[in-house]
């Protein structure tokens, strides 16, 4: 099998063709389709559709279905960043205005509804005998209602006591897991029939692919390595995250109270300087080192994977894949 891998880069055009193309269609009002475009024009890595897309091409999937499943994965995606960016409050996105800020919170809340409307438009694309269409379209349905369960719990524990590791880890599981899975075990599902014996593998594969990755992302926030945003953003926002989950499993007493306290300071009123002291706990306590140590657990079951061992294939993508996660948070472990 040669030329194995696409990279996340080169997908972009195919997908932007594919979205054009429906949004051509006329079906659309043309100030929707502004402000589709303006989302997307944002960038991203687009990971989940790289997966989808390498996935299917490892278990001789048709390259063109697996095309139009990626962008539709991704538009889902998208939609959840839209809604995100507004229940969080985010004002920038990859370095432009969220779409909230530049055309109000209830344009936003449309254009969210739209980008999952549309990711349903473009999977309706693929060529596939219509009952596995049916089972594909209702796996993708039930894994945006796992990844609203999750922001629904995110946003509950804003409001309440920190969360212990195991809760954090069943909470990025719908979050942001749930995507990765529908990458994973979708795009097998597109390729071939008969697949079911490897669904839970597949499953597995996606629920690491999500915990390393927001992992990833919660330890790149304290060090400000997210694009367009400054140190402490997700600390700023109570977000409950790997290390505030963490932390409290080494405090005890006063100590613990008092991080609990400074934590639920209301987002107006977190100071830098406040931000700035949470952030030191981190250090303090080592739990920056703790989370990177958990990141290496993922990473280490996935490849434990029967499904992974089996296939040098999927076993080469995946470490191709890690490598490229792994890039922001490197130097920062001498085990990556």
């Amino acid at each position: 099998m040669s030329n194995l891998s696409f990279t996340s880069v080169n997908l972009w055009p195919h997908m932007k063709e594919i979205i054009d193309e429906v949004l051509s269609e006329g079906w659309f009002d043309p100030f929707t389709v502004e402000m589709v475009k303006y989302q997307l024009a944002s960038g991203g890595k687009r990971i989940r559709p790289w997966i989808a897309v390498t996935f299917s091409r490892i278990f001789n999937g048709n390259e063109l279905n697996a095309l139009y499943f990626g962008t539709s994965v991704e538009l889902i995606h998208n939609a959840s960043l839209v809604h995100d960016d507004i229940q969080d409050g985010d004002t920038t996105r990859r370095g432009q205005a969220s779409a909230w800020k530049k055309y109000s919170m209830d344009q936003a809340i449309n254009l969210g509804d739209a980008l999952f409307a549309l990711a349903f438009e473009v999977f309706k694309k693929c060529e596939l005998e219509p009952k596995r269409k049916l089972e594909l379209m209702e796996f993708s349905m039930r894994t945006v209602g796992e990844l609203v369960n999750g922001q629904v719990k995110e946003i509950f524990y804003r409001q309440n006591n920190l969360i212990t590791p195991d809760e954090y880890l069943h909470l990025v599981s719908g979050k942001t897991g749930s995507l990765f899975r529908l990458a994973c075990r979708g795009a097998v599902m597109l390729a071939q029939n008969g697949a079911e014996a490897i669904y839970s593998d597949l499953d597995n594969i996606g629920t690491r692919l999500g915990n390393m990755f927001q992992i990833r992302d919660d330890i790149i926030d304290v060090f400000g390595l997210k694009e367009g945003r400054p140190a402490g953003s997700d600390i700023k926002e109570g977000k409950p995250s790997i290390l505030s989950s963490l932390v409290i499993t080494k405090l005890t007493g006063k100590e613990k109270e008092d991080f609990i306290s400074m934590y639920f300071v209301p987002t107006k009123k977190k100071t830098k300087t406040l931000i700035k002291k949470i952030i030191k706990t981190y250090h303090d306590t080592g739990v920056v080192s703790d989370a990177l140590e958990m990141y290496m657990k993922e990473k280490d079951v996935m490849f434990s994977i029967n499904l992974v061992k089996e296939n040098s294939y999927l076993k080469l993508f995946l470490q191709e894949l890690c490598d490229y996660l792994s890039l922001a948070i490197k130097e920062l472990y001498y085990k990556i």
